[in-house]
Parts: structure tokens; C-alpha cells; sequence
């Protein structure tokens, strides 16, 4: 329980951060009325109103489809289903993302979250494979440390102690100075 609420606030830490960073508003006219319902809901996101985004989010990509800040108010979404702990709609909406999206430059992001929601599934080999799928990918990624100590976390569920001891191994080792790194030596 308490490895899960540890899990939840460094994601949440993660996502608080990154996703205005990784979602940074196109350089529309600011003055616009899709401006100003895509500004909405992210302040509704960044204001942990999470409910209240999920459903301005939803407008703005049902109103506004080729917007270029269409996709990443989807990520928002899911970010959004994700801190409601709406697993299933998370997953839904990233792999929906993955598959019209192949080659966005944020993939890891998205890959992440992805498998953080099939973890906190107990989906534990779904997990595995969207974090190997990330990190085939994204090594050098900054989310690279918690999806190897997350692969270990869901070995170690698996009751895969060996194959979950060298993940977490990994972890700690390949990125020493990793938040997570800690972690990964006690377990």
C-alpha cells in the first residue's frame, strides 16, 4: 500500500510538471475562442480539478478536431482519467494516441502513463511490456528509472523475484542519481 502511494505522488509529481512542458500551447492568436477553451481546461487540470478537465478537455477535442492542440489535450485527458483513477479510459485514450500517432516526439510520455494505469490495474505483464516498449525506445528518457523499478515492482508481484531483483538492479545502477534509485536498492 504503502509502495503505491509512493508510486501515485511521484507520478503525480511527474505529470504536475511535465505536461505543460511536454503540451505547451501552440502559437495561436491568444485571443481565440479555441485559445481560450484549451487554456480553460488545462488551468482546470493544473488547479487538480480533474473531474471539471475531463470534461472541458473533452469539448475542446470534440469541438475543435484539428486544433494543433488537439493531441495534447488528449494526453491532458488521459492525465486527467488517470488522477481519478479511471485506469481503463487512461489506457483507452493512450493507446488511441499511440496508434494514430506513431512518431510524436513525446511517445515515452505517453508510453508511461500507459503503463502506470495497467500497473495500477494489477495488469502487471501489460505494464512490462508498454515500460520494455518504452524503454526500447526512450532509454536515455527521464522516465526511464521508474519504468525499470516499475517492470521490478510488477516481476515482484508476478512473484518473478529474480527477473525483478535484476530490474530493479538496473535501475538503480543505470541511473545512480534517479529519484527512484533509492527504491530500487531496497528492493
Amino acid at each position: 500500500m504503502k509502495d503505491n502511494l509512493i508510486h501515485l505522488l511521484y507520478i503525480g509529481i511527474f505529470l504536475s510538471f511535465s505536461l505543460p512542458a511536454i503540451c505547451e500551447v501552440s502559437a495561436q492568436a491568444s485571443d481565440t475562442e479555441e485559445y481560450m477553451d484549451y487554456r480553460y481546461a488545462v488551468t482546470l487540470y493544473t488547479e487538480r480539478m480533474y473531474g471539471m478537465a475531463v470534461k472541458e478537455f473533452a469539448r475542446f477535442i470534440d469541438a475543435y478536431p484539428s486544433s494543433s492542440d488537439y493531441l495534447s489535450a488528449q494526453y491532458y485527458l488521459a492525465g486527467s482519467y488517470f488522477y481519478l483513477k479511471q485506469f481503463p479510459k487512461t489506457i483507452e485514450i493512450t493507446q488511441f494516441v499511440l496508434k494514430e500517432h506513431p512518431s510524436l516526439p513525446n511517445l515515452d510520455k505517453i508510453l508511461f502513463l500507459e503503463g502506470k494505469a495497467h500497473f495500477s490495474l494489477g495488469e502487471y505483464r501489460e505494464a512490462i511490456a508498454v515500460f520494455e516498449q518504452m524503454l526500447k525506445g526512450f532509454a536515455a528518457s527521464d522516465l526511464a528509472p521508474e519504468a525499470l523499478y516499475t517492470i521490478g515492482e510488477s516481476q515482484y508481484a508476478l512473484k518473478e523475484y529474480k527477473a525483478a531483483a535484476d530490474a530493479c538492479l538496473k535501475a538503480a545502477t543505470g541511473y545512480p542519481a534517479s529519484a527512484v534509485a533509492d527504491w530500487a536498492w531496497y528492493r
